[in-house]
């Protein structure tokens, strides 16, 4: 049987290539441009150009921001993927807290965590073969969450795409943020992801690292207010 490079990198580098990947930063400064938009949106009371303007501006943050997690989000999935297709192809039958049976070390053997397709792997998490450190249930619900977020996408239905964004960020796996092993870590090691829960003023905005532009969103909203 031909050996498989079945490392997490190597399949980050193919499904969430670095030279596509935003940084650090940018993904900070995203994360809080979609939820200051998100806030003034619903506070807005203003001219319909300013709210049409805003609502612009939510949708390309959304639509960026939304486009990386998607991407974030396979190349977790299909990096925890990994343990199961390497048991099925092991002579041991096991690797990392995944146990399969001969049935299914027929079946899968031959995938590939690349090519597998996500309903397939929504269905592999679900099966009872999987320790409370790898796999199981929370992975599933996260493939059911890319299937659904990629859909949205495709449609290009802000109003879903904004529920997917927030739900993204919502998602854990058995440890924690299901995003920590990629550039989106800088949410979780940064509090960002606990600290959007508060956000309820509009003036509360001006210490968050918004972008330039909507920082001039914020800023032109107040003095309207």
């Amino acid at each position: 049987m031909k050996k498989m490079n079945l490392s997490r990198d190597r399949i980050h580098s193919k499904v969430y290539p670095r030279k596509r990947r935003m940084t650090r930063t940018r993904i900070r400064e995203n994360f809080w441009d979609f939820y200051a938009l998100e806030l003034l949106r619903a506070k807005s009371k203003g001219s319909y150009l300013q709210h049409q303007r805003m609502g612009n501006l939510l949708k390309e943050v959304t639509v960026s921001l939304l486009r990386e997690q998607i991407m974030a989000l396979e190349a977790s999935i299909r990096g925890e993927i990994r343990y199961f297709i390497r048991a099925c192809r092991s002579p041991k039958q096991s690797s990392n807290g995944c146990w399969v049976s001969d049935f299914l070390v027929d079946v899968y053997k031959k995938y590939s965590p690349l090519t597998i397709d996500l309903a397939t792997i929504e269905a592999i998490f679900k099966k009872k073969i999987w320790s409370s450190e790898y796999g199981g249930r929370n992975w599933a619900r996260a493939t059911r969450t890319l299937i659904e977020a990629k859909q949205a996408f495709k449609d290009d239905d802000l109003r879903s795409m904004i529920y997917y964004v927030d739900r993204i960020f919502d998602l854990q796996h058995n440890n924690g943020f299901i995003l920590n092993k990629t550039n989106f870590r800088v949410l979780d090691d940064e509090c960002d992801l606990g600290s959007r829960h508060g956000l309820r003023s509009i003036k509360t905005l001006r210490n968050y690292k918004i972008s330039k532009r909507v920082r001039g969103e914020v800023e032109s909203f107040a003095k309207c207010a």
